[in-house]
C-alpha cells in the first residue's frame, strides 16, 4: 500500500511538472510569435518604403524625360509652343517660376494677371 501511494504521489507531480512544463513551452511559443510578427511588419514597413521610393525615383524620371522631349519639341513647332505656354500660364503661380517663363505676376487671389493677352509675355518666349 505505501507503494501504491507512493507511486501515486510521483505519477501525480509528473503530471503537474508535465502541465507546468506545457505552460512554460506555451509561453515561450507566445513571445517567440510575437517577436516574429514585429520582425515581419518591420520588414513589411521597410519593403513598403523602398517600393515607394523607387516609385518617387520613376516619376521624376518620367517628369524630365517628359519635359525634355517637350522642350525639343517646343524648338521646332511653334504652334505646339503656343499651347504649352498657354497651359504653364495658367498652371504657374509662384512669381519666380512666372518669371522663368516671361509671364507677369498674378496680383490677387482670383490669378487675373496683368497686361492683356498680348502683353502678358515679353514677345514670343524662346524656349
Amino acid at each position: 500500500m505505501i507503494l501504491w501511494l507512493y507511486l501515486l504521489i510521483e505519477t501525480v507531480n509528473v503530471v503537474g511538472r508535465i502541465s507546468i512544463s506545457l505552460e512554460d513551452q506555451i509561453s515561450k511559443q507566445k513571445e517567440k510569435l510575437a517577436q516574429l510578427l514585429a520582425r515581419q511588419q518591420k520588414e513589411d514597413a521597410l519593403k513598403k518604403e523602398a517600393e515607394k521610393r523607387k516609385n518617387e525615383a520613376n516619376d521624376a524620371r518620367k517628369k524630365s524625360l517628359i519635359g525634355r522631349h517637350i522642350f525639343e519639341h517646343i524648338q521646332t513647332d511653334k504652334v505646339f509652343e503656343k499651347k504649352v505656354m498657354t497651359i504653364l500660364e495658367k498652371c504657374l503661380t509662384s512669381k519666380s517660376q512666372r518669371s522663368l517663363f516671361g509671364f507677369y505676376p498674378l496680383v490677387n487671389n482670383n490669378d487675373e494677371m496683368v497686361g492683356n493677352d498680348e502683353t502678358k509675355r515679353n514677345g514670343e518666349l524662346e524656349l
